[in-house]
């Protein structure tokens, strides 16, 4: 099943075995999610060009070299005051791709951390923005003082979101900028559909997959994997609820 576009159902089901197998055993968040997105480019090898696994941990509990790369990009866009010890990080902790640099976090500047500071901080990253609200998350709630995160102001622990771009190089945002901002990247890569399955854990602490493929994949075929969700919440839900995030 080396197209993730394609395969039958049978296919869909021997993959997620094979990551439910993968996940199990690793010791940390950051050590499944990096397997599980190691797994999806193994098997969908002729499809994924880079797979991304974020999830949101509070700036208080990021590695201090995260910390660095989330307050520098907050301050190029001028909101390092905004950042306090509980504002939620979208936090990398898996990557796996064509390139040797993909395949380390640590080597990812600028997404390695980005802060969810307010709505308006969020609009100004495109993809994050339309990422976010595909996956149902209200932006608003970001500018509530009283927020109580994704699980109690938002969303419930079964909830299942989909993110999907079908073209990267030609799909815009309402303000007419591209969703997927690095067209650079996109022409580089000739990057066809993006995609993400998102799901939240008991906590609130809301995770995404993101899928970079240089096909042209519909929709239906990407929802066919939202099962993966649910493992992978199933999965790793001890380790978020133990505090287990980096490795």
């Amino acid at each position: 099943m080396a197209k993730i576009g394609e395969g039958s159902w049978q296919d869909a089901l021997k993959f997620r075995d094979t990551v439910r197998e993968a996940l199990r055993g690793c010791d940390s968040l950051e050590a499944a999610a990096q397997c599980l997105v190691e797994e999806l480019c193994r098997n969908f090898c002729e499809s994924v060009v880079l797979a991304r696994y974020f999830a949101t941990v509070p700036y208080q509990g990021l590695p201090f070299d995260t910390q660095i790369i989330v307050d520098e990009l907050a301050r190029s866009k001028g909101y390092i005051a905004g950042i306090d010890a509980n504002t939620p990080v979208l936090a990398l902790l898996g990557t796996c791709g064509e390139k040797e640099e993909w395949n380390d976090r640590h080597q990812s500047e600028g997404h390695r951390g980005i802060p969810l500071l307010s709505a308006p901080f969020v609009e100004s990253i495109p993809m994050i923005a339309r990422l976010l609200k595909e996956l149902e998350v209200d932006l608003d709630w970001l500018d509530d003082e009283e927020n109580t995160g994704f699980a109690e102001k938002e969303l419930g622990g079964g909830w299942i979101g989909v993110f999907y771009v079908r073209e990267a190089k030609t799909a815009l945002d309402q303000q007419g900028r591209p969703i997927i901002s690095a067209q650079d990247f996109v022409a580089e890569h000739q990057i066809g559909t993006v995609f993400g399955l998102g799901g939240i854990y008991n906590d609130g602490t809301l995770f995404t997959l993101i899928v970079f493929t240089r096909d042209i994949i519909e929709k239906a075929r990407i929802t066919d994997h939202t099962p993966l969700v649910s493992l992978i919440r199933a999965g790793t839900a001890h380790l978020v609820h133990d505090g287990k995030i980096f490795a």
